[in-house]
């Protein structure tokens, strides 16, 4: 069917495969299918893609066991960004975020968050990148994570407005290299965005993460 171009049916049949799971209290093996779908549909019809991108999340939390499916939560993020759907991006990031929380995976956690924070600068808007990065430390193995001394130090460069000031955040914070390949190039993009546009919505002063403790950035979780 993909060969031929029946991309309608494609969704029918992964939806409905998916569908047969959930009424077999598969959760978990519906996630599945309709993620396969998704990526399936990716390029033909973006829109249906995200649609089932979060409907494979959705099933994942139902089951109460959406730590052990990472993959899910990063194919429907390398989506979000291809499709330049930033907003729909940190959502499933954050997502992703308290799902890495759940299942212990903390350095998982804290990378989600320093992401979700990359996206919005990367996409010039400085006041959701700003909220983001302030609802998250009010996780506290956040606020004492290496990721969040990241993105702590490439805001306050921001707020200079200067792009080489960006560029020497992000090379003083290995936490950077470590994020999923999609975030990592938007990390090097960053400052060929109009910085002073996202600069103006950065509100508030600097953090004072100077007290906290930090963690190896090349700390990895099994995940």
């Amino acid at each position: 069917a993909r060969e031929a171009g029946h991309f309608s049916e494609i969704e029918t049949l992964y939806s409905n495969c998916a569908e047969l799971y959930v009424e077999e209290g598969r959760p978990q093996a519906a996630a599945e299918a309709i993620s396969r779908g998704a990526v399936a549909l990716s390029d033909a019809n973006p829109d249906v893609a995200s649609s089932l991108h979060f409907k494979a999340i959705e099933w994942l939390e139902e089951s109460d066991k959406e730590s052990t499916f990472p993959d899910i939560y990063r194919q429907a993020i390398m989506h979000a960004v291809k499709s330049k759907k930033w907003v729909d991006a940190v959502k499933i990031e954050l997502k992703f975020a308290v799902s890495s929380y759940s299942g212990n995976a903390m350095s998982t956690m804290a990378k989600s968050y320093l992401s979700a924070v990359v996206i919005y600068l990367y996409s010039e808007d400085g006041k959701r990148a700003w909220e983001t990065y302030q609802d998250a430390l009010g996780v506290p193995e956040f606020a004492s994570s290496d990721q969040a001394f990241a993105a702590e130090d490439v805001i306050a460069a921001y707020r200079s407005k200067s792009k080489e000031s960006i560029e020497s955040a992000i090379s003083r914070h290995a936490s950077f290299k470590f994020l999923d390949n999609c975030i990592a190039r938007l990390v090097k993009n960053l400052t060929k965005t109009d910085v002073a546009k996202t600069a103006e919505g950065l509100g508030g002063g600097a953090v004072d993460l100077g007290t906290l403790t930090l963690h190896d950035d090349d700390e990895e979780d099994l995940t």
